[in-house]
Protein backbone atom coordinates (compact mmCIF):
# COMPACT_ATOMS: atom_id res chain seq x y z
CA UNK A 1 0.00 0.00 0.00
CA UNK A 2 1.05 3.58 -0.74
CA UNK A 3 -0.34 6.40 1.40
CA UNK A 4 -0.79 9.83 -0.20
CA UNK A 5 -1.10 12.58 2.39
CA UNK A 6 -2.61 15.73 0.89
CA UNK A 7 -4.47 13.95 -1.89
CA UNK A 8 -6.93 16.80 -2.40
CA UNK A 9 -4.25 18.98 -4.00
CA UNK A 10 -3.79 19.30 -7.76
CA UNK A 11 -0.66 17.14 -7.74
CA UNK A 12 -2.27 14.78 -5.25
CA UNK A 13 -5.28 14.02 -7.44
CA UNK A 14 -3.10 13.28 -10.47
CA UNK A 15 -0.67 11.22 -8.41
CA UNK A 16 -3.42 9.03 -6.99
CA UNK A 17 -5.06 8.61 -10.39
CA UNK A 18 -1.81 7.38 -11.89
CA UNK A 19 -1.11 5.05 -8.97
CA UNK A 20 -4.57 3.54 -9.30
CA UNK A 21 -4.09 3.12 -13.05
CA UNK A 22 -0.89 1.23 -12.29
CA UNK A 23 -2.81 -1.15 -10.06
CA UNK A 24 -1.39 0.10 -6.74
CA UNK A 25 -3.30 -0.15 -3.51
CA UNK A 26 -3.66 3.43 -2.28
CA UNK A 27 -4.96 5.14 0.84
CA UNK A 28 -5.39 8.91 0.72
CA UNK A 29 -5.85 11.67 3.27
CA UNK A 30 -7.20 15.18 3.21
CA UNK A 31 -8.65 17.78 5.56
CA UNK A 32 -11.95 18.21 3.74
CA UNK A 33 -14.48 15.82 2.26
CA UNK A 34 -14.77 17.51 -1.13
CA UNK A 35 -12.85 14.70 -2.84
CA UNK A 36 -14.15 11.83 -0.68
CA UNK A 37 -16.78 10.72 -3.19
CA UNK A 38 -14.25 11.00 -6.01
CA UNK A 39 -11.85 8.63 -4.29
CA UNK A 40 -14.54 6.24 -3.12
CA UNK A 41 -15.63 5.93 -6.75
CA UNK A 42 -12.06 4.86 -7.55
CA UNK A 43 -12.13 2.30 -4.75
CA UNK A 44 -9.63 4.34 -2.72
CA UNK A 45 -10.07 4.70 1.05
CA UNK A 46 -10.21 8.30 2.23
CA UNK A 47 -9.15 9.44 5.73
CA UNK A 48 -9.59 12.90 7.22
CA UNK A 49 -6.20 13.97 8.59
CA UNK A 50 -4.67 17.24 9.78
CA UNK A 51 -0.92 17.20 9.25
CA UNK A 52 -0.26 19.15 12.44
CA UNK A 53 -2.36 16.84 14.65
CA UNK A 54 -0.13 13.99 15.74
CA UNK A 55 -3.09 11.94 16.98
CA UNK A 56 -4.66 11.91 13.49
CA UNK A 57 -1.90 9.60 12.29
CA UNK A 58 -3.33 6.89 14.56
CA UNK A 59 -6.00 6.40 11.89
CA UNK A 60 -3.44 5.16 9.36
CA UNK A 61 -2.44 1.52 8.89
CA UNK A 62 0.64 0.23 10.68
CA UNK A 63 1.45 -2.74 8.43
CA UNK A 64 2.02 -3.45 4.74
CA UNK A 65 2.74 0.19 3.85
CA UNK A 66 5.34 0.47 1.08
CA UNK A 67 5.80 4.20 1.44
CA UNK A 68 4.23 7.62 1.95
CA UNK A 69 3.91 10.50 -0.51
CA UNK A 70 3.61 13.71 1.52
CA UNK A 71 1.97 16.49 -0.49
CA UNK A 72 0.08 18.31 2.27
CA UNK A 73 1.18 21.67 3.56
CA UNK A 74 0.37 25.32 4.03
CA UNK A 75 1.02 27.49 0.96
CA UNK A 76 0.91 31.28 0.63
CA UNK A 77 -2.06 30.99 -1.71
CA UNK A 78 -4.05 29.39 1.12
CA UNK A 79 -2.82 31.72 3.85
CA UNK A 80 -3.15 35.33 2.64
CA UNK A 81 -1.84 37.91 5.09
CA UNK A 82 -0.81 41.54 4.92
CA UNK A 83 2.79 41.30 6.07
CA UNK A 84 2.93 45.04 6.69
CA UNK A 85 0.54 44.63 9.61
CA UNK A 86 0.51 40.94 10.52
CA UNK A 87 2.66 37.79 10.49
CA UNK A 88 1.84 34.09 10.05
CA UNK A 89 5.32 32.55 10.21
CA UNK A 90 4.32 30.25 13.08
CA UNK A 91 1.55 28.70 10.96
CA UNK A 92 4.02 27.66 8.26
CA UNK A 93 6.33 25.98 10.77
CA UNK A 94 3.49 24.35 12.68
CA UNK A 95 2.04 22.76 9.55
CA UNK A 96 4.94 22.34 7.12
CA UNK A 97 7.78 21.55 9.52
CA UNK A 98 6.18 20.03 12.62
CA UNK A 99 3.60 18.36 10.39
CA UNK A 100 6.40 16.69 8.43
CA UNK A 101 7.91 15.48 11.70
CA UNK A 102 4.53 14.01 12.68
CA UNK A 103 4.52 12.11 9.38
CA UNK A 104 8.11 10.93 9.81
CA UNK A 105 7.43 9.75 13.35
CA UNK A 106 4.43 7.76 12.15
CA UNK A 107 6.66 6.16 9.55
CA UNK A 108 9.58 5.53 11.91
CA UNK A 109 7.42 3.92 14.58
CA UNK A 110 5.81 1.60 12.05
CA UNK A 111 8.90 0.61 10.07
CA UNK A 112 7.97 2.60 6.95
CA UNK A 113 11.27 3.64 5.40
CA UNK A 114 10.25 5.46 2.26
CA UNK A 115 8.81 8.98 2.10
CA UNK A 116 8.59 11.39 -0.82
CA UNK A 117 7.81 15.05 -0.21
CA UNK A 118 8.25 18.32 -2.10
CA UNK A 119 10.27 21.51 -1.91
CA UNK A 120 9.36 25.02 -2.96
CA UNK A 121 10.40 26.55 -6.28
CA UNK A 122 11.17 29.58 -4.14
CA UNK A 123 14.19 27.69 -2.79
CA UNK A 124 16.11 28.68 -5.95
CA UNK A 125 14.14 31.80 -6.90
CA UNK A 126 17.27 33.96 -6.81
CA UNK A 127 18.85 31.82 -9.54
CA UNK A 128 16.13 32.45 -12.10
CA UNK A 129 17.83 34.37 -14.88
CA UNK A 130 16.80 32.55 -18.06
CA UNK A 131 20.39 31.79 -19.00
CA UNK A 132 20.72 28.14 -17.94
CA UNK A 133 18.90 25.08 -16.76
CA UNK A 134 18.63 24.54 -13.04
CA UNK A 135 19.51 21.10 -11.73
CA UNK A 136 19.32 19.34 -8.39
CA UNK A 137 22.85 20.57 -7.63
CA UNK A 138 21.64 24.18 -7.55
CA UNK A 139 22.35 25.62 -4.07
CA UNK A 140 19.64 27.31 -2.09
CA UNK A 141 19.07 30.84 -3.25
CA UNK A 142 15.85 32.23 -1.83
CA UNK A 143 14.60 35.64 -0.76
CA UNK A 144 14.08 36.76 2.84
CA UNK A 145 11.22 39.09 1.97
CA UNK A 146 7.79 38.49 0.52
CA UNK A 147 4.96 36.06 1.13
CA UNK A 148 6.93 33.01 -0.06
CA UNK A 149 9.94 33.58 2.18
CA UNK A 150 8.84 31.93 5.43
CA UNK A 151 6.98 29.28 3.45
CA UNK A 152 10.24 28.38 1.69
CA UNK A 153 12.19 28.43 4.95
CA UNK A 154 9.63 26.14 6.60
CA UNK A 155 9.84 23.69 3.68
CA UNK A 156 13.64 23.77 3.76
CA UNK A 157 13.52 22.99 7.49
CA UNK A 158 11.11 20.12 6.84
CA UNK A 159 13.34 18.70 4.12
CA UNK A 160 16.43 19.01 6.32
CA UNK A 161 14.60 17.04 9.00
CA UNK A 162 13.87 14.36 6.39
CA UNK A 163 17.59 14.08 5.70
CA UNK A 164 18.17 13.83 9.45
CA UNK A 165 15.78 10.87 9.56
CA UNK A 166 17.69 9.31 6.66
CA UNK A 167 21.00 9.50 8.46
CA UNK A 168 19.85 9.02 12.05
CA UNK A 169 17.13 6.43 11.54
CA UNK A 170 18.07 4.78 8.24
CA UNK A 171 15.02 6.00 6.36
CA UNK A 172 14.89 6.63 2.60
CA UNK A 173 13.24 10.02 2.33
CA UNK A 174 13.55 11.96 -0.90
CA UNK A 175 12.55 15.39 -2.16
CA UNK A 176 12.14 16.12 -5.89
CA UNK A 177 13.98 19.24 -7.00
CA UNK A 178 11.66 22.24 -7.19
CA UNK A 179 8.54 21.52 -9.23
CA UNK A 180 10.58 19.46 -11.72
CA UNK A 181 9.02 21.29 -14.66
CA UNK A 182 8.13 24.94 -14.44
CA UNK A 183 7.86 28.11 -16.49
CA UNK A 184 8.81 31.60 -15.54
CA UNK A 185 6.87 34.43 -17.15
CA UNK A 186 10.00 35.61 -18.97
CA UNK A 187 11.39 32.26 -20.08
CA UNK A 188 11.07 28.50 -19.86
CA UNK A 189 13.39 26.33 -17.79
CA UNK A 190 13.50 22.57 -17.54
CA UNK A 191 14.48 21.17 -14.18
CA UNK A 192 15.53 17.55 -14.42
CA UNK A 193 15.87 15.53 -11.25
CA UNK A 194 18.21 12.51 -11.40
CA UNK A 195 18.82 10.17 -8.52
CA UNK A 196 19.33 6.46 -9.01
CA UNK A 197 18.99 5.68 -5.30
CA UNK A 198 15.70 7.42 -4.61
CA UNK A 199 12.46 5.51 -4.20
CA UNK A 200 9.69 6.37 -6.61
CA UNK A 201 6.52 4.26 -6.58
CA UNK A 202 5.13 2.51 -9.62
CA UNK A 203 4.24 5.72 -11.42
CA UNK A 204 6.21 4.64 -14.45
CA UNK A 205 4.92 1.06 -14.47
CA UNK A 206 8.29 -0.70 -14.28
CA UNK A 207 9.03 -1.29 -10.62
CA UNK A 208 10.09 0.96 -7.78
CA UNK A 209 12.75 3.23 -9.24
CA UNK A 210 13.09 5.75 -12.03
CA UNK A 211 16.16 7.79 -12.87
CA UNK A 212 14.38 10.72 -14.46
CA UNK A 213 10.96 12.25 -14.33
CA UNK A 214 9.53 15.55 -15.44
CA UNK A 215 6.78 15.88 -12.87
CA UNK A 216 5.82 14.05 -9.74
CA UNK A 217 3.08 11.89 -11.15
CA UNK A 218 4.27 11.00 -14.67
CA UNK A 219 7.55 9.14 -14.58
CA UNK A 220 9.71 8.10 -17.49
CA UNK A 221 12.24 5.31 -17.10
CA UNK A 222 15.23 6.12 -19.32
CA UNK A 223 17.39 3.18 -18.27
Amino acid sequence: MIIVIGATSFIGVHTVTELVNQGCEVLVTGRKDRFKEHYEALGVKYVNLDLDKEEDFNQLPTQNVEGVILLAGLLPANAPVNLDVDENAADYFRINTIGTINCLEYCRKNGIKRVISTCSYGDVRGAWNGERRLTEEEPRNFFFTGDHSVYTISKNAANDVMEYYNQQHGMKCSVPFSNCLWRDTAHESLCEWRNEEVWIPNLHGKGGKSRRYHDIWKCKDDS
